[in-house]
């Protein structure tokens, strides 16, 4: 199984208080094992480093987990078509548009994996949260 992971996936790892930590940890766990595939935008993990960085969570911390992870994770790009394909989409949330077109191009996926109702826009590919998700992996 191929799954696309949107940024508030990535954030459930770190913010342990988020309702759906338990469940991204071990989705993202089954990754790492090589249980299932696992997509993400280089854009997804800049947000979330940025935004761990003015929380102060320390340097040490997000670098040491994101060598420990990203060797296991695709990259899908952003280029000018993803770019372009998102921002004249009619999608409230033009971020999550850009997300879901470079999803769709870095290849056969089997369901976006998030905690956001916007990707609920589309009905080309299946939303999953991260529980549904393990359920599907089971």
């Amino acid at each position: 199984m191929r799954l696309f992971l949107d940024t508030n996936v990535l954030f459930d790892l770190v913010e342990e208080e988020r309702p759906s930590h338990k469940d991204s940890f071990q989705l993202v766990k089954q990754g790492l094992l090589g249980q299932v595939d696992l997509v993400v935008t280089a854009a997804s993990v800049m947000t979330m480093l940025y935004s761990l960085q003015r929380y102060k969570v320390p340097r040490d911390l997000i670098i040491g987990g994101l060598n420990r992870i990203l060797p296991h994770l695709h990259i899908a790009q952003v280029n000018a078509p993803e770019l372009t394909a998102g921002i004249n989409s009619d999608w409230t949330d033009i971020e999550d548009a850009i997300q879901f077109h470079a999803a769709v191009a870095s290849g056969p996926i089997d369901a976006i994996v998030s905690n956001d109702k916007d990707f609920k826009q589309q009905k080309l590919v299946p939303v999953l949260t991260p529980k549904q998700a393990l359920k599907r992996l089971a």
